[in-house]
């Protein structure tokens, strides 16, 4: 499925009154006929259509003019500007979400069908899918622009980092998948199932409409006039620029699945079965990578500044963006610098930008395999173990393509492809040049165990405790699969460590009791005190993992250092309500950053704690591990006969009944004044829902 966009947050640290207006709107029709030839054989079609719109309007209280602010695109975009305070003496921000201001609407039509026949002990199915998709959005990315400050005095001196996006903010996109499997359920004997399938996935890649989608070839670049390391979908209208495939890479082919499994009953009465699996499950990329292309130059140019500063004297507080010209002259010459770099001085720029795509795109895939037991070692009670593992191979992941380059010789770190004011070194994935590979892998283990015992008297009880461990290079973000790993971009496996989910114990409980019904004379009585059932979850689960990074601003991309005179230890082992202000021992760590004063990761290095053999932090990734939680949740249920076509249902439910509180991960940032502090909750306190159903 295609992917829409949402950012109308900007975190925690956003100011109340800066959030915006969401709309989802979706629609869903599905047909089946499913059709007998013999008594043996049938045939079942769908035919299916589903449209999702989403709609975010940023919540906008105040315009740039009213805050003395002026903005080159004004006319088309008048909101205030994004305005960001991160650093040890704050840490807030003033205004709306940069990416607040989109919608798209995604239509899907399917279809589907499936043979299934019968002949002895084979029974086999063997079907298809087509699935059309299309996506058509807007997202005015930047386009009141954002204000960047490293402290709260620097933004009382009005001197700081601006970014201004204009360009074609639309894009309207086609996609086409097919997959066919066969599979035959073959009943060996009384004892022994066999399950045997192969499935073949061709998952097509996003074609725009227009021919509008730029990728960049870094290892064929050329300052100049194109070919300079630019190509175009076939289609495109940008001169010069060579033309590449109407999806920009080619379609990955080769996805034939197998799959096979087994269930054995070990005893003669059926108490003990053995299941086991092994299937290998290919997943189309996200074409989020293709919704980005909005991003990339030159339909679209960020133009970044620094406001107050004596190297930039026409930009300040009052006047602080490079004068982009208006969306509607959009796509510019695809020269390298970019054709708008004049605007800017020698020390800013409109810097070549996008997030690209690697030319050698394969489908990911996960093996799954398992085996474990059922057993039913007391009536109605069934203890089920087992192991359960996956390995993904071409798993996405970003990559940051002009990270600076560290020389031990002279101690300093350079440009790798160009100069940041030419090729964008942003650490951010929409300000700087980002490349979509599928280049990752992954691995998951986990020992599994279930115990479910169903009483006589309407009661049922069951117990999950899994302990598991994910391991990867990749894990994406909480909002979507595209973002930034701290460390180092090109010797990427040293990334390698907890996956950002990864809880490794988790034991959930949960039952239902119908309470038995009584006799009472009264019948009034009977009706308020019968027919109630009673039902629970209990959750206790080990926290997520987390990483200490270095991160003072938009240009320095690194894991923290540990501090080598430091001894103690790091997470003192003390209840987690006593450890607020210092969930770890914050002198543990030191920077990493090579360059100590301003936003740059390029010059000499003047940082006494840098470590030249991890010149990109020495800390692995997710070696600590955030607070566990724990919650309970209760619903209380009044059932009401009216007759045989309608009953009606009072309900109560108690979210979080005990009212314990769960704390998120500590901030992690070592540039902050914040640092491994918690600051914020995981989850609510008690909230208590009455509803009422009425079912016919």
């Amino acid at each position: 499925m295609l992917e829409s966009f949402a950012g109308l947050g900007n975190g925690p640290t956003q100011l109340v009154g800066f959030g915006g207006d969401l709309a989802i709107k979706q629609k869903l029709y599905s047909f089946t006929d499913t059709y007998v030839l013999s008594s043996s054989i049938s045939n079942q079609a769908r035919l299916g259509f589903s449209r999702l719109r989403v709609t975010s309007v940023p919540q906008e209280p105040f315009t740039a003019s009213q805050l003395g602010i002026t903005n080159p695109l004004a006319n088309l975009f008048p909101g205030a500007p994004t305005i960001t305070v991160a650093g040890l003496d704050s840490n807030f921000i003033f205004g709306s979400s940069t990416l607040a201001d989109q919608s798209s609407r995604i239509n899907a039509y399917t279809f589907q069908d499936t043979v299934s026949a019968v002949f002895g002990k084979h029974r086999i199915r063997v079907g298809g899918e087509f699935r059309f998709s299309t996506v058509k959005f807007y997202f005015n990315a930047f386009s009141r622009g954002q204000l960047i400050f490293s402290s709260f005095n620097n933004f009382l001196l009005g001197a700081g980092t601006s970014i201004l996006g204009s360009g074609v903010f639309d894009r309207s996109f086609k996609v086409k998948d097919f997959n066919t499997f066969v599979q035959d359920d073959y009943r060996v004997n009384d004892r022994l199932t066999l399950n045997l399938g192969l499935r073949y996935d061709l998952y097509g890649l996003p074609v725009e409409d227009q021919g509008r989608l730029v990728n960049f070839l870094p290892d064929q670049l050329r300052i100049g006039t194109p070919p300079n390391g630019l190509v175009q979908a076939e289609g495109g209208q940008i001169p010069g620029v060579p033309t590449v495939e109407k999806t920009l890479v080619p379609v990955d082919k080769n996805n034939l699945a197998p799959r096979i499994g087994f269930a054995f009953r070990a005893d003669n009465d059926g108490r003990i079965v053995i299941r086991g699996g092994y299937g290998i499950y290919f997943d189309r990329i996200s074409t989020r990578y293709a919704n980005t292309q909005l991003f990339n130059f030159p339909y679209l140019a960020l133009g970044v500044s620094l406001p107050g500063s004596p190297l930039t004297p026409a930009q300040t507080f009052s006047s602080p963006f490079i004068p982009l010209p208006q969306p509607s002259t959009f796509p510019t010459l695809g020269t390298i610098p970019s054709p708008l770099s004049p605007l800017a001085s020698p020390f800013i720029g409109v810097a070549v930008s996008g997030v690209f795509v690697d030319p050698n795109l394969e489908t990911p895939y996960v093996q799954q395999y398992n085996i474990g037991v059922q057993w039913e070692f007391f009536k109605n009670t069934v203890l089920e173990l087992g192991y359960i593992g996956n390995k993904g191979t071409h798993l996405l992941q970003t990559i940051n393509m002009n990270q600076p380059v560290y020389n031990p010789a002279t101690n300093s770190f350079t440009a790798r492809l160009a100069a940041p004011t030419i090729i964008s070194a942003n650490k951010n994935v929409t300000g700087g040049v980002h490349q979509i590979q599928t280049s990752s892998n992954s691995n998951y283990n986990s020992f599994q165990a279930t115990v479910t015992r169903r009483f006589s008297q309407g009661a049922q009880i069951t117990g999950a405790y899994t302990f598991g461990k994910s391991y990867d290079y990749y894990s994406g973000s909480a909002i979507n699969e595209l973002t930034q790993i701290p460390g180092d971009q090109f010797d990427w496996k040293t990334n390698y460590g907890r996956s950002d989910f990864n809880r490794e114990q988790r034991l959930v409980v949960s039952g239902v009791y119908d309470i038995p019904k009584f006799k009472f004379e009264s019948k009034a009585v009977g009706a308020v005190l019968n027919n109630w059932e009673i039902s629970g979850i209990a959750v206790v689960q080990s926290g997520l993992p987390f990483s200490i990074v270095d991160n003072p601003g938009n240009a320095v991309i690194s894991r923290a250092n540990f501090n080598p005179t430091f001894g103690g230890d790091i997470t003192p082992n003390i209840a987690v309500r006593d450890r607020l202000s210092a969930y770890f021992t914050q002198s543990a760590f030191v920077l990493s950053r090579p360059i100590l004063a301003g936003n740059t990761g390029i010059g000499a290095v003047n940082n006494p704690t840098f470590d030249p053999l991890h010149p990109f932090g020495n800390t692995p990734r997710n070696f600590l591990t955030g607070p566990g939680q724990k919650n309970v949740d209760i619903s209380l249920i009044k059932f009401i006969p009216i007759n045989e076509r309608f009953r009606a249902e009072l309900r109560a439910e108690f979210f979080n009944v005990f009212n314990w509180v769960n704390y998120a991960n500590p901030v992690n940032n070592i540039a902050l004044g914040t640092f491994g502090q918690i600051t914020s909750t995981s989850t609510g306190p008690r909230v208590v829902q009455l509803g009422f159903k009425l079912n016919f």
